[in-house]
């Protein structure tokens, strides 16, 4: 009986998610120039599975997560406690298009702040949403996790609650409290009406407000 050609091992990358044909020590040729390059490998987060987990530091009871762009580059970092490590230690972590750090569906959420606190209302204290330690994570109410937002990108006098009248070429200050809109005055400039925003976001909001810088 004629000798049977061995039939060829089809070899591909062992990084997992990755499809390509391995080239040097087990992987393909863009995972090896990575890891000549820079001494380890990061991947594309998009041919991942989420049960990869993002690379992390851990520095006191901190531990810093790294979190990637398409082509598999650093873009940002996300801190949490070292105790809560284990909830997302087998899951892939990214951002949405808002800079919310999001986990798998799978979790029963979509962000990692409410996975952290076990709740889908959660307001970040500091107003940095990157940083998901429990000391800056709060369970609220919807419309109190509204009452502390960032300025607007559609604003244009720089203050949260302030803008310009044409008509009446004054800074009116506002502020919406409990889906009602409340009319605080105008003014002859806009650190006035500032600091009329603030003390409304003060008296209505509370531990929730988050006044404008002066």
């Amino acid at each position: 009986m004629a000798n049977q050609p061995i039939p060829k091992i089809k070899r591909v990358c062992q990084v997992e998610g990755c499809e390509r044909p391995s080239k040097w020590k087990g992987h393909c040729g863009r995972h090896s120039m990575q890891l000549y390059e820079k001494g380890y490998i990061y991947g594309n987060p998009k041919k991942l599975k989420d049960g990869h987990p993002n690379r992390y530091t851990i520095i006191k009871n901190v531990c810093k997560i790294e979190l990637y762009d398409d082509d598999g580059n650093i873009k940002n970092y996300t801190i949490i406690d070292v105790c809560n490590y284990k909830k997302v230690s087998t899951i892939r972590l990214s951002t949405d298009k808002n800079g919310y750090v999001t986990v798998p569906r799978r979790t029963g959420f979509s962000r990692l702040h409410q996975l952290i606190m076990n709740s889908r209302y959660i307001d970040h204290h500091n107003g940095n949403i990157l940083d998901n330690r429990e000391v800056n994570l709060r369970p609220c109410e919807h419309k109190q996790n509204c009452r502390n937002t960032k300025i607007n990108k559609n604003n244009t006098s720089g203050f949260k609650g302030v803008w310009w009248s044409k008509k009446d070429k004054r800074w009116v200050a506002a502020i919406t409290y409990n889906y009602k809109y409340r009319y605080l005055g105008e003014f002859k400039n806009k650190t006035d009406a500032a600091i009329a925003y603030n003390n409304a976001a003060v008296k209505y909001f509370g531990k929730f407000a988050r006044p404008n810088e002066l």
